[in-house]
């Protein structure tokens, strides 16, 4: 009887007022300089005691000049009828050699500093001889590196570079032509139609006689353009990126008086060999290629074109 009111009355004591504060490494306490241990901090206590307050702890945080607390988790709180259980796991490494004692963990509770206990962990260090001279870990070998191989590295590293590159050349061959349709179709739909601005260029060119000023070169550039944009348009003959002697193949499609034909030709290669071969014709020519240039647009306008 006396014995089972002893246990009552340790139980109702333990129920009552009991807390367990403790820490305790998981795993050896003996490691290596560098290593982790583990610490698992617990606390225990009654229900209605409420719960303790810890300090905030910070990853990194230094515990003292040769130990560091690595990390340390959320705490895992776990409450049943009667008892209220907290878990918490640091991670704490040393920087040097030795026996070293782990202060113990606070927190607040109850009105008071409570504290769990220390810790002792012996770390041990890398032996050095310093009277060997620094070795490879491993024996050096050259790479044996084909061609192929050095081609696939470096166009799986760099291959954003060849595309650069690419649309760049890409760019630069196409851009002049996109720039001179644009601005084709730009002029064509603020412009006169066809055949009257033709002719209006063609008096505007005579007038000029920049050929006159010297500039032989200008002179049969605007003269062939506005003959290749009358060709364009009211012909349906093909000149751009063409050769006068392919536009003229061109042409041979299209039923038009062989005399016609005749002073474009001549035209086309005497602006040829202006543009190309800095020729500088006399003033009578110049002239005449003008005419051949009226002649042409005069005569071909009014026929009725049919294919062969």
């Amino acid at each position: 009887m006396k014995q089972l009111l002893y246990i009552a009355c340790l139980c109702l004591s333990l129920s009552g007022s009991a807390q367990e504060f403790s820490a305790k490494i998981i795993g050896s306490s003996h490691i290596e300089i560098g290593e982790q241990i583990s610490v698992e901090i617990l606390f225990r206590s009654p229900v209605e005691a409420g719960l303790p307050e810890f300090p905030e702890l910070k990853n990194g945080q230094a515990i003292s000049q040769e130990i560091e607390l690595v990390s340390i988790s959320q705490p895992d709180i776990k409450q049943d009828a009667a008892i209220t259980e907290i878990k918490q796991v640091a991670y704490i490494t040393f920087w040097d050699s030795g026996s070293f004692v782990v202060p113990g963990f606070s927190a607040f509770y109850d009105g008071d500093s409570i504290y769990t206990n220390s810790l002792s962990v012996q770390v041990a260090g890398i032996d050095v001889n310093t009277d060997d001279k620094p070795k490879d870990i491993y024996k050096i070998y050259d790479a044996d590196w084909s061609l192929w191989d050095q081609f696939n590295y470096w166009f799986n590293h760099y291959w954003y570079w060849l595309l650069i590159v690419g649309l760049i050349i890409l760019l630069a061959l196409k851009l002049p032509d996109w720039l001179r349709s644009s601005a084709g179709k730009t002029i064509k739909s603020e412009r006169l139609p066809t055949i009257p601005f033709v002719n209006q260029r063609l008096e505007e060119i005579k007038t000029a006689e920049v050929w006159k000023k010297g500039e032989h070169k200008r002179y049969y550039s605007e003269l062939t353009e506005t003959i290749w944009l009358y060709l364009e348009e009211h012909l349906n003959v093909s000149t751009l990126d063409q050769t006068s002697d392919q536009i003229m193949d061109n042409l041979s499609s299209v039923k038009l008086e062989p005399s016609l034909k005749q002073k474009l030709r001549e035209l086309l290669k005497t602006a040829d060999m202006v543009k190309f071969a800095k020729s500088k014709p006399d003033p009578k020519t110049n002239e005449t290629m003008w005419y051949y240039a009226k002649d042409f647009v005069e005569g071909s306008q009014n026929h009725e074109l049919e294919k062969k």
